[in-house]
């Protein structure tokens, strides 16, 4: 029964050493998260972030838009097309010789090779152009929607 008090008597000295040492106040955190970092680069009008921020912010959106136009594969897409629509037999040769170099080298390396080799590079062209397909796309789509329906139906579906 005597070491009841004795135990108390320690656990009340520990708790009073170690409110004594314990800070008296949290400590600010100075430094930002990765989530808050990502929100004040991506959306610092949403973060609160301060004015200086908002105009570097500002700053490399100009920059990146500036890097992305002109862009030089859109405007080879769009000579592409006009060359096939002004120059349709110079389109038919390129096609022409494009079956055939298909042919050589389905011959040279077998038929799996070339179709594999073909579906590749249409995959990658797609990737390369993404952006751009999906814009020549658009832009045929306002085109399409601003002729007339009889105009539409006499040019066909696109």
């Amino acid at each position: 029964m005597s070491s009841k008090p004795i135990g108390r008597k320690r656990l009340h000295a520990e708790v009073a050493t170690r409110l004594n040492t314990a800070p008296k106040t949290q400590p600010h955190l100075t430094s930002l998260s990765k989530v808050e970092i990502a929100m004040r680069k991506n959306a610092p009008d949403l973060a609160g972030a301060s004015q200086r921020e908002l105009l570097d912010a500002q700053k490399r959106r100009t920059a990146h838009e500036h890097a992305r136009w002109p862009r030089p594969r859109l405007l080879a897409l769009c000579l592409i097309g006009a060359v096939g629509i002004l120059e349709p037999n110079l389109a038919l040769r390129l096609g022409l010789w494009g079956v055939v170099l298909f042919l050589v080298g389905a011959i040279a390396t077998g038929p799996e090779r070339a179709r594999d080799t073909t579906l590749w590079l249409g995959r990658r062209f797609m990737w390369l152009w993404r952006v751009e397909v999906s814009l020549c796309k658009r832009i045929l789509g306002r085109v399409q929607s601003r002729l007339g329906p009889s105009i539409r139906k006499s040019a066909g579906t696109w």
